[in-house]
C-alpha cells in the first residue's frame, strides 16, 4: 500500500481546485521550500547588538514624541550598517592572523631547515678535526 493512501493527512491534504483529488509529495515542495527559505531567512537576519540599541533608540524616541515606532528607523539603520561594518573587520582580522599564522609557520621550517644544515656543517667540520688530529699523531 502506498503511503497517499494510508496516512491520514495525505487524505485531509486535498488540493483546493483540484477536483477532489490527494495532494502528492510534488504539492507539497514548494510549500516546504517556502517554510525553510523563510526560517533560513529569519535565522541569518538575526538582529546584532548595535542595531537592537538603535531600535530601542527609535523606540524611545517615538515615545517621547506621541507617535508609533516606525517599523525600521533611522538608528536602527545605523546600527545595522556599523554592525555590518563591526563584522566585516573582525573577518579581516581573522584574515590578517591566519595570514601572519602561516608566515610564522613558513619562517618556522626556513629556520629549522637552516638548523639543520648548521648542525651538517658543524659534524663536517667536527669530522675533519678528527682526521686532523688523528694524522698528527
Amino acid at each position: 500500500m502506498a503511503w497517499r493512501r494510508e496516512h491520514p493527512a495525505a487524505a485531509a491534504a486535498a488540493v483546493p481546485g483540484n477536483s477532489g483529488k490527494r495532494a502528492s509529495l510534488r504539492t507539497f515542495y514548494p510549500v516546504s521550500a517556502l517554510l525553510l527559505s523563510t526560517a533560513l531567512a529569519v535565522v541569518s537576519g538575526c538582529d546584532g547588538p548595535k542595531e537592537k540599541a538603535g531600535r530601542e533608540q527609535d523606540r524611545v524616541r517615538a515615545n517621547a514624541a506621541g507617535v508609533d515606532a516606525p517599523a525600521e528607523g533611522p538608528a536602527e539603520k545605523i546600527g545595522e550598517a556599523q554592525d555590518r561594518a563591526d563584522a566585516a573587520a573582525a573577518k579581516a582580522r581573522d584574515a590578517a592572523a591566519k595570514a601572519l599564522e602561516t608566515r610564522a609557520d613558513a619562517l618556522r621550517r626556513d629556520a629549522d631547515v637552516a638548523a639543520d644544515r648548521l648542525e651538517e656543517r658543524a659534524k663536517a667540520v667536527r669530522n675533519s678535526a678528527q682526521d686532523v688530529s688523528v694524522e698528527n699523531r
